[in-house]
């Protein structure tokens, strides 16, 4: 391998090479004696370039996989193209007036990202106005350019800490935008969750009273002042533009993507189209939602539970341990 790289240098005219090119840099330092092409170097070297081509093929194979749900024309209230007000989302719209949509589109398919399902999970974690589908493309771009400039770089240089920080910007612009959102969604998801079980028993409640279904849920929902109530008001306010509540209540449920509120819409709207008991629906429901909220109260027990072994080993096992068995090694020695 020695022998054909310095048949290959030797064999080049430096006239033909033009100064500060990537042929010109590795002959120089070649040449020179600068670089030691001995074992540790070359394995460096592979060892950086093998990482780089890894987190850019994983990063291909790891792109978001999409789980479409547009129906009853749920995509009408995306706008797979809309920036965010921050800076960095303006510099986007001026790049954005400047290319074609089927242009971005293109690219976002390449790198196996959807950026209208990106966009409707930004909208379900509501932060339209800090980041957007077009801006996460944008950093994963930044971030594979970042990362084949340094990682160049370190390859050059064979700096260790210049690879890593290659990968790190790659990682970093690539994965953590999208992982923020997916957080705010599980946050928000958790948060559904926990309102849930009290409003279904109240508008158990409420239909029990002699309310109607519609008003049931919407009286419950202004008298929550929570995530869900918002979302079951902002229903109701679409389905006053003449698109109809039970839709708008499904469309909702959809959406969102939690199965026990999915259950629960669509089992009453069954109930109230087929004429069937709606309260005896409703009591169902309370039961079941009794069970799901015991079961996720055990599941975050158990998820304590595993979180305090590391603290638990850190400041108790391993001082005791030193308490122990220190003197009688001392002892023995």
């Amino acid at each position: 391998m020695l022998f054909s790289i310095s048949s290959l240098i030797t064999s080049t005219s430096f006239q033909t090479l033009k100064p500060k090119t990537l042929p010109f840099l590795l002959s120089t330092r070649i040449l020179d004696s600068r670089i030691s092409l001995n074992t540790s170097q070359i394995s460096l070297k592979t060892t950086l370039l093998v990482l780089l081509l890894c987190a850019f093929f994983y990063s291909l194979t790891k792109a978001e996989k999409v789980d479409i749900r547009y129906k009853l024309g749920e995509e009408q209230y995306i706008n797979q193209f809309m920036v965010s007000n921050t800076v960095f989302g303006q510099y986007c719209s001026n790049v954005l007036n400047h290319t074609s949509e089927s242009k971005v589109s293109s690219i976002a398919t390449t790198l196996g990202v959807d950026i209208k399902e990106i966009q409707r999970q930004i909208k379900l974690a509501k932060l339209e106005d800090t980041i957007s589908a077009v801006e996460i493309l944008a950093l994963k771009i930044i971030g594979i350019i970042a990362g084949v400039a340094i990682g160049t770089f370190a390859f050059i240089t064979q700096e260790l800490i210049v690879g890593l920080l290659a990968i790190i910007a790659f990682v970093g612009l690539f994965f953590i935008p999208m992982d923020k959102v997916k957080d705010k969604l599980k946050e928000r998801e958790g948060v559904i969750l926990d309102e849930l079980p009290e409003f279904i028993e109240q508008v158990y409640l409420c239909f029990g009273a002699g309310a109607p279904l519609q008003e049931s849920l919407r009286v419950v929902a202004e008298q929550s002042k929570g995530v869900l109530g918002d979302m079951i008001l902002t229903a109701f306010t679409r389905a006053s533009y003449g698109g109809g509540w039970e839709n708008e209540l499904y469309e909702l449920a959809v959406s969102t993507d939690i199965e026990p509120f999915e259950d629960f819409i669509n089992d009453i709207l069954i109930s109230h189209a087929k004429g069937t008991s709606i309260h005896e629906t409703l009591r169902r429901e309370v039961e079941h939602m009794n069970i799901i909220t015991k079961a996720r109260q055990k599941e975050m027990v158990n998820a304590l539970e595993s979180k305090m072994i590391l603290p638990i080993t850190i400041f108790f096992l391993l001082p005791a341990g030193v308490i122990i068995f220190v003197p009688v090694i001392l002892q023995a020695l």
